[in-house]
């Protein structure tokens, strides 16, 4: 890797070196925050949780640099892999080579299509960037409809015209409240179905 960073986009062995041992050590620091998957919670009054998560999403995108060949891919993808999602990754046309000696050495301790390297041109980022954005849209409307649903189910018991037309603030967020409880519900039981995020470590 060393070689193919002073080749390919001509950069000083010295930093070249450095920049390995960069990318080294962000992979020994991700690889330890497997052991963490749940997160952090914070205190707050009852009824409420706040927590954070670490859940698989699917696959990341990632699209990096010529000038850091190594290092910002994977500080990018460390974290996606530790989280359980596969990375797909379009390195700058000016380092392909790099990228695709870097996801053959990783490939060989990864689970097949983890790691994957995508070159090309700007053509090639703009399809990842629309794939993501397309994933996104609909997850949006589908959680849209859902909660426009569930909302509808509620107010269609009421009797007062004027709750329906201007609903009681407390009332929209308790029930947001309980929405939100029961989408991170939902999505825990649905990963926790699927294999460990660690057991790929």
């Amino acid at each position: 890797l060393i070689e193919s960073m002073v080749t390919e986009v001509h950069k000083p062995i010295t930093e070249a070196r450095g920049e390995c041992a960069r990318a080294i050590a962000i992979l020994q620091y991700f690889s330890s925050a497997v052991l963490d998957p749940d997160g952090n919670s914070f205190p707050t009054t009852a009824p409420n949780l706040i927590l954070s998560m670490r859940r698989p999403y699917g696959v990341a995108g990632l699209i990096t640099p010529w000038n850091f060949p190594v290092a910002i891919p994977i500080w990018k993808a460390a974290p996606a892999l530790a989280a359980g999602n596969a990375v797909v990754i379009k390195p700058s046309e000016f380092a392909n080579k790099t990228a695709l000696l870097m996801a053959e050495i990783i490939n060989k301790s990864l689970p097949e299509n983890i790691f994957t390297v995508i070159p090309g041109g700007p053509e090639v980022g703009m399809a990842i960037v629309a794939a993501i954005m397309k994933k996104k849209k609909d997850e949006l409307k589908e959680d849209t409809e859902e909660r426009d649903a569930a909302w509808e189910k509620i107010l269609s018991k009421k009797s007062n015209k004027s709750e329906k037309e201007n609903p009681n603030p407390a009332r929209v967020a308790h029930f947001l409240n309980k929405m939100t409880r029961k989408s991170t519900l939902k999505v825990v039981k649905e990963e926790d179905k699927k294999n460990d995020a660690r057991n790929l470590f």
